[in-house]
C-alpha cells in the first residue's frame, strides 16, 4: 500500500495536471464517491474514470456483485501498471476479475459502445482548459443513459480562491469553468456532499444524468 501511494504521489509532482492532488483519495471520500453502489436494486455498469492508484478502485470492488461490469480507464500508463499491480493482490479482484476490463488512455477515446449505469470521475476538471472538460462531459454524456448516475469531486474552495487570488491567465481559465459548471448544474439534478477527512477536503457530486 505504501508503495502505491509513493507511486502515485511521484506520477503527481511528475504530472499535476492529470492526478489534481498530491496524495490519494482518503477512504472516506472513495466511500462518498461510490454510494450509488450502496443503493441500487440490480448489477450495474460500472465506469470509473481517473483511478490513479486505485484508492476508489478498491472500494467499487468492495461493493461489486454477481452481474456488475467495471471498465476503468487511466491515463497515465504507469499509473496503470501500478494499479494492475496493486488489485492483482486483492481477493476481491480476483473474485471479480471477469467482470472487470481496462482502457488505457484519455476518456476522450473510449469506445462508445455501451452505456454505463455509473459513472466514477475523479479527473480533476479544475486543471484543465474548457474545452477539455466539455469533451470529458460530452463523452460521458454519450455512454450513459436517462437513469445514469454520475459521482465527481472538487477540492473545497479551490474555486472562489483562483477567482480572487489567481494570476490572469488561470483567472480566466477558472471563470470559463465556473461558469461551464453553473450551466451545467442548471440541467442535471445535482447533490452536494462535502468530506472534510480527505487531504484535503473535497465536495462531492452526484449528478442524476436524465
Amino acid at each position: 500500500m505504501l508503495k502505491d501511494n509513493l507511486a502515485f504521489i511521484r506520477e503527481a509532482f511528475a504530472q499535476f495536471e492529470h492526478t489534481g492532488a498530491l496524495f490519494p483519495t482518503s477512504k472516506w471520500a472513495a466511500r462518498e464517491l461510490t454510494r450509488p453502489l450502496r443503493f441500487r436494486s440490480k448489477p450495474m455498469k460500472i465506469l470509473e474514470l481517473g483511478p490513479g492508484s486505485g484508492s476508489i478502485t478498491v472500494r467499487i470492488l468492495e461493493e461489486m456483485v454477481d452481474g456488475d461490469e467495471l471498465l476503468i480507464c487511466e491515463i497515465n500508463p504507469r499509473l496503470m501498471r501500478v494499479l494492475k499491480t496493486r488489485l492483482r493482490k486483492l481477493a476481491e479482484y480476483r473474485k471479480r476479475e471477469a467482470q472487470i476490463r481496462f482502457f488505457c488512455g484519455p476518456a476522450q477515446e473510449l469506445p462508445e459502445d455501451r452505456k454505463f449505469d455509473l459513472v466514477v470521475c475523479a479527473i480533476p476538471f479544475l486543471n484543465f482548459e474548457l474545452k477539455t472538460v466539455k469533451e470529458i462531459f460530452g463523452k460521458i454524456e454519450l455512454l450513459t443513459h436517462r437513469d445514469s448516475t454520475l459521482t465527481y469531486y472538487e477540492h473545497i474552495g479551490i474555486r472562489p480562491i483562483s477567482l480572487i487570488c489567481s494570476p490572469p491567465k488561470r483567472r480566466n481559465r477558472m471563470k470559463e469553468l465556473n461558469m461551464f459548471f453553473k450551466t451545467y448544474s442548471k440541467f442535471h439534478a445535482i447533490r452536494r456532499r462535502p468530506v472534510w477527512l480527505n487531504v484535503f477536503p473535497i465536495s462531492v457530486y452526484q449528478v442524476s444524468m436524465a
